[in-house]
């Protein structure tokens, strides 16, 4: 049927206004509502101080309502709306409907930090969540081609990284509450944060947690203690997950820079990774670098060779999610700023017919970084805390300046440990495998492909390989006690893409001048990765776990205890003759039994006590008070006696007396 309007006969020389655009004006229609939406939802939860952003959002949104409306009326937009659009999707390559929606992303982040606010707790979780996922929805959807195609690669090809998963999350599960031993006072501290989220103290995920670390991984790790309980392995195995999904990144990110031989190296020696293993295999943050680099660097490499816009954009949302873990991630951000000016001096066209899909890629980081870089903004502290802890600069360079020693000679010097440590200096403080990062065969070939690097820096794949390493060697040389450990494993993706270069490059050299032996050469390469492999396995469990490492006798102490107290249900009392360590010194008591029900005895006994017991009952005393023990017998005769000892060395002695009903 059609409308009176539609027999209505134009008069000739009139104007007919043109059609509004319905990709452009409905986009920016559901835009100027969703900002109202925004504005409203949050406004009555904002402090006095902030209420200007919600009246923002809510005249924004009025305002773009009302230009829509009005371009459906007359049938068109006004100009200073229409080509600004326009002008963004010629340069993107995108229609205006998905400009639109693309550019809505960032505006629902910005709700996502108001509903979320900067406090322990959100205060509208629901809101801010769903303002948080729908600006990621926002930003990838849109860009996806349709009908939707999945299309990773080959099924032998998948077969080959799904058990490579499966491997190298094996080797980095096994016995992972045993090794490494112990369990660390950090770790129990992460573990307890984890627990605020249980116990509903905290439901943040854009803040900051135990030693100024974002929040949101203390949240994922609640989500395994809920699972498995307050154990060792509920803080441990979300790290072997994510060192296994290390491991996948890299073959990805290696495929697209170097090919599939280059990503079968790298990626098969990493699974077996000794220093990789050991970051995989403890219930802290650092490993997720690892992971997260190694992702950003995969969809970043997809995206630049074939112009993926939808890639630029992944790339974009694993940066952003990189800058919620360890702190080294955040040099990924003035890496790939870097990177882009150095390149440009060689390959300056390439990267700007890149420019739109970098756009695209700053949205996802955007999108997800947000809520956290706004509460950073609110609390610089927080942001700087883990830098201030570690910095060798201001005050420590300026004691060493005033001992007589040159600023400028520590920091070189500090600059030649760290770069060494890759294959010459034993690393220190989280890993100390008495060696460094690489073992013969590793540290061979990582040196060759550093010559590599320096050969093809024009390179843009190259170059950016040269500048992750240096980064990882800069970080290191401006903190304390080059080379920690802990610094280095958000580069280790591109350490063991490195050391396949050679690999893959004298085969292919090889082959091309000794036609007889083509065949072999590759055998040769994956006979020299599996002997590598092999080393680097038995060099952690047979070498470094067996040495305790990181064992003292208070961490000890608190351990052993821990597993003694969790023998008893429910956890006996106790009474715990301190000095030098007591019951709530080391977080590991207090993660592992809830409440530590107990007291310090700090005060030395003159005589038998006469304590009240009125259930099982745990005397604990530490070597230097064993003299104690005499009078709690003489006071409760006929108690269990216990000698903790690790290596010879006598941890505690406990007392257990049964008292109460039974």
């Amino acid at each position: 049927m059609q409308s009176a309007d539609s027999d209505r006969q134009t008069p000739q020389g009139s104007h007919t206004p043109a059609r509004t655009p319905p990709g452009e004006a409905v986009g920016l229609l559901v835009a100027g509502g969703v900002l109202l939406f925004i504005g409203l939802s949050v406004g009555p939860s904002l402090p006095q101080t902030q209420r200007f952003w919600s009246l923002l959002c809510s005249l924004a949104g009025v305002l773009l309502f009302l230009v829509t409306a009005r371009g459906f009326t007359v049938g068109r937009l006004p100009g200073w709306v229409l080509r600004p659009l326009r002008s963004s999707s010629n340069r993107l390559g995108l229609g205006p409907f998905y400009v639109v929606a693309v550019g809505m992303a960032p505006l629902l982040a910005l709700g996502a930090a108001l509903a979320a606010g900067d406090g322990l707790r959100m205060r509208l979780p629901a809101l801010a969540i769903a303002f948080w996922l729908g600006g990621i929805a926002l930003a990838v959807v849109p860009l996806l081609p349709w009908p939707l195609q999945l299309r990773i690669g080959p099924r032998r090809e998948l077969a080959f990284v799904a058990g490579l998963f499966l491997v190298a999350f094996l080797v980095r599960a096994w016995k992972v509450a045993e090794i490494p031993w112990p369990f660390s006072s950090d770790e129990a501290s992460a573990g307890l944060s984890a627990v605020q989220f249980l116990d509903g103290f905290r439901d943040n995920l854009f803040g900051t947690a135990w030693f100024s670390f974002p929040s949101l991984y203390f949240y994922l790790l609640s989500l395994s203690v809920k699972v498995f309980g307050r154990t060792i392995e509920a803080l441990r195995l979300p790290s072997a997950l994510a060192g296994a999904a290390a491991v996948v990144a890299v073959y990805f990110y290696a495929r697209e820079c170097f090919g599939r031989g280059a990503a079968m190296a790298a990626a098969g020696y990493m699974a077996f990774f000794h220093f990789h293993i050991h970051f995989s295999r403890i219930g802290l943050n650092n490993v997720w670098d690892s992971t997260f680099a190694a992702l950003f660097a995969a969809g970043l490499w997809r995206a630049w060779i074939g112009n993926h816009r939808v890639f630029f954009v992944l790339a974009g949302l694993s940066l952003g999610l990189a800058q919620y873990f360890y702190a080294s991630a955040r040099a990924l951000i003035p890496l790939l700023l870097v990177w882009l000016a150095v390149g440009a001096l060689f390959k300056r066209k390439e990267i700007r017919e890149r420019l739109p899909g970098l756009a695209l890629l700053v949205v996802g980081l955007l999108v997800v970084a947000l809520p956290l870089g706004i509460f950073f903004v609110q609390h610089p502290q927080e942001f700087t805390a883990p830098f201030n802890r570690v910095s060798a600069l201001g005050a420590r360079l300026e004691a060493q300046a005033a001992a007589g020693e040159s600023p400028a000679r520590v920091l070189l010097e500090q600059a030649k440990t760290s770069a060494l440590a890759f294959t010459s200096t034993n690393l220190r403080l989280a890993f100390q495998p008495n060696r460094p990062m690489l073992l013969l065969i590793p540290a061979t070939l990582f040196l060759l492909g550093v010559t590599l690097l320096l050969l093809n820096a024009s390179d843009l794949r190259h170059l950016w390989l040269a500048l992750w390493l240096l980064t990882a060697v800069g970080m290191a040389a401006l903190s304390q006690s080059p080379p920690a450990a802990q610094r280095y494993v958000f580069a280790a993706p591109a350490v063991v893409v490195v050391l396949a270069l050679p690999l893959i490059q004298a085969t292919d050299w090889i082959r091309q001048s000794w036609k007889a032996g083509a065949a072999a050469i590759p055998a040769v390469a994956a006979v020299l990765v599996a002997v590598s492999a092999l080393s680097d396995l038995r060099s952690y469990f047979l070498e470094f776990a067996p040495s305790r490492p990181g064992s003292d006798a208070n961490t000890e102490t608190t351990q052993r205890l821990a597993v003694m107290m969790r023998e008893f249900d429910p956890a006996p009392q106790v009474y715990f003759f301190s000095g030098r360590i007591s019951l709530r010194s080391h977080s590991t008591l207090e993660y592992l039994v809830p409440g530590v029900p107990g007291s310090d005895v700090i005060e030395p006994l003159v005589g038998p006590p006469n304590w009240p017991l009125t259930s099982t009952t745990l005397f604990v005393f530490i070597p230097e008070r064993e003299a104690e023990l005499a009078w709690v017998q003489q006071a409760y005769p006929g108690g269990r006696l216990y000698r903790e000892q690790v290596e010879g060395m006598l941890l505690f002695i406990a007392y257990e007396v049964r008292a109460g009903p039974g």
